[in-house]
């Protein structure tokens, strides 16, 4: 892989702020969620929030209801190792990012809802020092994608219920790379600064089973999402036989975004202990190579070998009174990249562990307060990267701390 395909593979892989889920998948679109590692997010219906994953839960909540609010990701990861025979180390690669959401849900009879959506399911943002030795490969990455999308449920009978929504998807992109400071003579020239964004189109489904008053399954269907982005790439030192010296030039890079199914089990053991759990598939596979065209011709196609991958997350929730209810959840996510040769600069990936809890403040009947915290595991993996200009052969490893804070009503 070459430092320029480096730098334009992340291009496809669209949202904001470091992954912190799957491959570069973001959980962070409920603070009630939060709190319970998103344990149990397909069966529960606290507030709006629950639509982002199942269209069916708006049948669970009366009236009008709203959930506001935002997640502070503050992670914190070392990269370490050598790159062409010169030591490197940045210890805040990944940019700590605010991910606001917000949601609403009409319940227009018993058996119809209405809502609205708005929040993200992919992000990354990374900007390495100038000073690390391998910027070529990977400087600045700052990725982002809004989902947009309206829903309906109905209610087909007393144990089941149906939902579905359309999701229109903005991707917007900006990755660089560049000659390293270091360098006697290009010291800080820029390879390649890309540009790009795109509207694409998916979909979602969800399903509700009531066993009875107390117990609960969802099921959660979020389709492959194709876009094909479209902007511009510049250049100081030009890209041999493609892209001339100090240059800028209109690109283009069609992908996906992977599908996902999760299914989620609810159960009230008595009127203050809830249990809840979730387990969740997404189809990375689907991530298998990159193509780049410009005007000025294809730049070379890079085999990717990600794979599908799961989670699985666990929590229990407790109802001390009518004012507070408390939370907390486990988790673990998989990581798609498959082994070493595979992780990039841009993205070193690694399995994580979730460790969560929050609380519910309930100011009147109207109205609502959610905090949830969250830290994040991250397993210290290898990297061994490769470019035309060097090799890059070390490790990363870290932790992520993230708040969640967001205000509920109902009218």
């Amino acid at each position: 892989m070459t430092s320029h395909q480096t730098s334009l593979l992340l291009i496809l892989m669209t949202t904001p702020i470091l992954s912190l889920g799957a491959g570069f998948q973001l959980q962070e679109r409920s603070s009630s969620g939060l709190g319970r590692a998103f344990s149990g997010e397909a069966a529960i219906a606290e507030d709006a929030s629950a639509i982002a994953t199942n269209a069916s839960s708006m049948l669970l909540l009366d009236g009008t209801q709203f959930s506001s609010g935002f997640s502070y990701v503050a992670p914190n990861i070392e990269v370490t190792g050598t790159f062409n025979g010169s030591k490197g180390k940045d210890v805040g690669p990944a940019q700590s990012a605010l991910i606001p959401y917000a949601h609403i849900s009409h319940r227009i009879n018993q058996d119809l809802a209405i809502g609205f959506s708005l929040h993200s399911r992919f992000g990354l943002s990374t900007d390495y020092s100038d000073s690390f030795s391998a910027t070529s490969l990977a400087n600045k990455s700052e990725i982002t994608t809004y989902y947009l999308s309206p829903k309906l449920a109905y209610q087909i009978n007393q144990c089941w219920s149906v939902g579905a929504g359309f999701d229109a998807v903005y991707v917007e992109s900006n990755l660089t790379n560049s000659i390293p400071d270091s360098s006697p003579n290009l010291g800080g020239a820029t390879i390649l600064d890309v540009e790009g964004d795109d509207w694409a189109f998916g979909f979602n489904l969800g399903t509700m089973l009531q066993i009875n008053e107390k117990t609960r399954f969802g099921l959660a269907y979020y389709s492959k999402v194709d876009f094909d982005l479209e902007g511009q790439v510049k250049t100081d030192t030009g890209f041999p036989g493609v892209l001339p010296s100090r240059s800028t030039t209109s690109a283009s890079a069609a992908s996906s975004l992977p599908r996902s199914i999760e299914l989620s089990g609810y159960h009230e053991l008595n009127e203050q202990w809830n249990l809840h759990a979730s387990f969740t598939w997404t189809d990375w596979s689907t991530f298998d190579e990159l193509h780049i065209k410009t005007a000025n011709g294809d730049l070379p196609a890079t085999p990717e070998n990600w794979k599908d991958v799961y989670r699985i997350a666990a929590g229990v929730t407790y109802k001390h009174h009518e004012k507070w209810t408390f939370r907390t959840g486990i988790a673990f996510d998989e990581s798609p990249v498959s082994s070493a040769k595979f992780r990039t600069l841009r993205i070193p990936d690694s399995d994580r562990i979730w460790l969560s809890a929050g609380t519910t403040y309930k100011i009147n009947e109207r109205y609502s307060v959610d905090f949830g915290y969250t830290h994040v595991f991250a397993k210290t993996v290898d990297l061994a990267e490769s470019a035309t200009a060097g090799s890059f052969n070390g490790s990363s490893g870290g932790n992520v701390n993230i708040v969640g804070l967001s205000f509920n009503g109902s009218f």
